[in-house]
């Protein structure tokens, strides 16, 4: 989400020329589209010179958008290449009613970028998310604090993690 404005910059008293000067400032915000938490933010102010006024516009606009964009690249490519993939098992669910308030559980937590019901048989459910979080062991503490009435932990290896939903 971008908010840019720009405004005519007053010539010196007394001075007189042929070009326009506006000076603009943009402030961009990116949002993770899964639980809309801000990732990246960005803000610039820049000036555009011109003989038409709405070209020395455009130009001041293009700059402070361009200063503004160039914040977000780090910390967006951060984002994107930080999360890990966790095989999560949750048994005992027994029903649909139940699995979906599993599912609103896990969209829930704001560490959680994407998951995947896997499998779900003989009321267990496997899961793969990617979780903006180092280990099974942060992952299964994250969900147990947040929601410790609905979880008890089974096991935790390196590679999944199993819970039994009460």
């Amino acid at each position: 989400m971008a908010d840019v404005e720009t405004n005519p910059l007053a010539a010196l008293p007394g001075a007189s020329s042929p070009f326009k000067s506006y000076r603009a400032h943009a402030k961009a915000t990116v949002y993770s589209t899964n639980n809309y938490a801000v990732v990246a933010e960005g803000a610039g102010q820049q000036s555009g010179l011109d003989p038409l006024e709405n070209i020395a516009a455009q130009k001041s606009i293009s700059a402070a958008c361009e200063a503004a964009a160039k914040q977000l690249i780090e910390p967006v490519n951060a984002a994107i290449n930080s999360a890990k993939t966790f095989n999560v098992t949750i048994k005992d669910i027994n029903s649909i009613e139940r699995l979906k308030k599993v599912q609103e559980i896990l969209r829930s937590l704001r560490e959680i970028e994407d998951y995947n019901l896997v499998r779900y048989a003989n009321s267990a459910a496997q899961f793969e998310i990617s979780a903006n979080i180092s280990t099974p062991e942060e992952l299964t503490a994250k969900i147990v604090r947040k929601y410790n009435i609905y979880f008890t932990v089974l096991t935790i290896t390196p590679n999944a993690v199993v819970l039994s939903f009460n």
